[in-house]
């Protein structure tokens, strides 16, 4: 389903497969006004003509999605948590919902794709555990359909993940 969103004039326009409301992108996060110039090639070598990339602030954004997608990766594949190195402490996972939220959607006969028999009746997703003043929060990512794809098929076929350290 597809959600719409209402524009200043009053048409509504679709805008995707879920709400984007308060979601980051990489142009938000690199904005213009960060210096970019950490990332010369070096001494007599040439940015744009080693990386092919002629903006340094597009270079950034090309470096974090190659990384964000290789976390991913390997998330995926091996079931490891990525710790973030921040001072208070934050770890980038693989979760299973609650039961209670599993049986929901086994009632309303969501996430076709999962085989809740082969999976033991779990269904994971990915989420951002970081604490702020000794509290723990945490933040659900949506990651594409593919990469969903390639996690549901690894747990219909046995794999599972374990869910970290706070």
């Amino acid at each position: 389903m597809r959600f719409i969103k209402p524009t200043s004039g009053g048409a509504y326009i679709k805008c995707g497969l879920y709400n984007d409301t308060g979601c980051l992108t990489l142009s938000d996060l690199l904005h213009q006004e960060i210096d970019y110039t950490f990332l010369s090639a070096g001494p007599g070598q040439n940015t744009a003509k080693l990386h092919k990339c002629r903006d340094k602030r597009a270079l950034a954004k090309k470096i974090s999605l190659d990384f964000l997608s290789l976390l991913l990766d390997d998330l995926i594949a091996t079931g490891n948590i990525f710790l973030l190195p921040v001072q208070q402490g934050a770890q980038i996972k693989i979760v299973a919902k609650t039961r209670k939220a599993v049986r929901s959607i086994i009632r309303r006969k969501a996430y076709s794709a999962v085989d809740f028999m082969e999976s033991d009746f779990k269904v994971y997703e990915f989420v951002l555990d970081y604490k702020i003043q000794g509290d723990l929060r945490r933040r659900y990512l949506r990651v594409n359909q593919d990469r969903y794809a390639q996690m549901v098929d690894r747990v219909n076929k046995g794999q599972r993940y374990f869910d970290g350290f706070f």
